[in-house]
């Protein structure tokens, strides 16, 4: 009798009595069925033998022999132990590394001054990008992609924020968002690697956000890694959250980047006392100066909140500070009033970049106290060079 089934020739029974051919016979049968249920080849001594191959010679789903439910095959092009589940083929290995490579993935940090969201580069002509703090799946806001006559998009580059290029050729890569689309354009996610493009299908889940996620090896000749929010075919406003991207197959949800919460404090203030009432003068490179003094950013970062202190109530008028990019007024603005101290919340950030310049205009000019001394604290989230 054959020792394994693998070696036996399924035309030409090997017994030398019936009673051998008989149960050669079934060993024969007992191969046919596990190669055309399940693709694995099974030999006497336990041995297991999957199909294996790329992506292209997997078996096929649809056809006159379709892939069964439950088919095992080793994907040698994405390095996955794979399972057809009926519809789809899926990796065995559903979770990747838990790390988020998106650089403000849910859009929490918008620049207010220039309307866009941090990180994120925007095309299509007519187009905008604006925060919407209603239909929210992660956090506090998602970012409204609106089409106006061209199709437009949202991009990344995650190469350029993390270790380049080079690094990331070859690499297994997941990227995934939630998607909300209740209108008439098309919602798709892509990954570009400046090769080649990935391309979801369409959101189809309507005004409930839908989780949607592709992988792409990245090429071996990639010049980007390029995650992209998609508004097409029809002009029309969609919602993206929570983006991720990893290294690895199957991501199930949002997870904050690795770059969250990098949080550093800028201090202006003025000397004792050097504020009169009635005046207007500007917090920067000098305490308090009626010419504006700037300081020059060297890192970039995005302003969120703005805390403001003086040693004397304004009166009956108000101390009002503005905080400035590039010798303009931002909508960063705080105004005390009958107290010493204010907050102001993040709904004016403002980004600012190397080569930038910032300072505080304070407005004494309606404030009827004494001469005060002030300090303003803005506090900061660093933002990686690169994007």
């Amino acid at each position: 009798m054959a020792n394994d089934l693998g070696a036996l020739d399924l035309t030409k029974p090997d017994g030398t009595t019936e009673a051998i051919k008989t149960l050669d016979n079934y060993e024969r049968e007992t191969k046919d069925v596990l190669v055309g249920w399940a693709g694995i080849e099974h030999d006497l001594k336990g041995r297991h033998k999957y199909a294996i191959g790329n992506t292209a010679s997997r078996p096929a789903t649809t056809g006159v022999s379709p892939a069964v439910t439950g088919t095992i095959y080793i994907n040698t092009q994405t390095g996955q132990i794979e399972y057809y589940d009926g519809t789809l083929w899926r990796s065995a290995s559903f979770m990747a590394e838990s790390i988020n490579y998106i650089f403000n993935g849910s859009g929490e940090l918008y620049d207010s001054v220039g309307s866009k969201f941090i990180g994120w580069t925007k095309t299509g002509a007519g187009s905008s990008a604006t925060r919407n703090t209603t239909n929210v799946k992660v956090g506090s806001t998602a970012m409204n992609l609106v089409r106006v006559g061209t199709n437009c998009r949202l991009a990344q580059d995650i190469a350029s924020i993390w270790n380049g290029a080079t690094w990331w050729r070859s690499k297994l890569v997941v990227f995934g968002c939630w998607v909300r689309n209740s209108g008439a354009a098309t919602a798709k996610i892509a990954l570009n690697d400046g090769v080649g493009t990935t391309t979801s299908a369409a959101q189809s889940a309507g005004s409930t956000y839908e989780w949607m996620q592709i992988a792409r090896v990245i090429d071996g000749a990639a010049t980007v890694v390029e995650p992209r929010l998609l508004c097409e075919d029809a002009n029309g406003t969609v919602q993206f959250d929570g983006a991720r991207l990893s290294i690895g197959y199957v991501i199930p949800d949002f997870i904050p980047g690795l770059w969250s919460d990098k949080l550093v404090e800028k201090m202006f203030e003025s000397g004792a006392g050097t504020v009169a009432a009635g005046t207007i003068v500007y917090l920067g490179a000098v305490h308090s100066s009626t010419v504006e003094i700037k300081f020059p950013v060297s890192t970039p970062f995005i302003a969120k909140a703005m805390y403001t202190w003086a040693d004397a109530v304004p009166g009956a008028g108000s101390f009002d500070y503005t905080l400035r990019r590039n010798s303009a007024d931002t909508n960063m603005t705080s105004t005390t009033a009958g107290q010493t101290s204010n907050y102001t919340n993040a709904a004016g950030q403002v980004l600012y970049e190397v080569g930038d310049y910032i300072d505080v205009k304070l407005d004494a000019t309606s404030g009827a106290g004494t001469p005060a001394r002030h300090k303003v604290i803005i506090l900061c989230e660093m933002v990686p060079s690169g994007i």
